[in-house]
């Protein structure tokens, strides 16, 4: 069986999602652009949004954050 969406599983804020997802996209097109500062900068509002986000925490890492 399929796991069912989170959207129906949990009551979240889908504006905070949708705040938190911009956040961390952007902070990867900075990145990738050769902006590292302001990219990292991102990354740790997004973590502090969501201490449980994997790809923040994954690039923080690989960036020695």
């Amino acid at each position: 069986a399929t796991s069912l969406p989170a959207m129906l599983l949990f009551d979240e804020d889908l504006s905070k999602r949708q705040a938190t997802v911009a956040r961390f996209l952007k902070a990867q097109a900075l990145l990738g652009m050769g902006d590292e500062q302001t990219g990292l900068d991102l990354l740790s509002q997004v973590h502090a949004m969501n201490n449980s986000h994997s790809g923040a925490i994954d690039l923080l890492k690989s960036y020695g954050r």
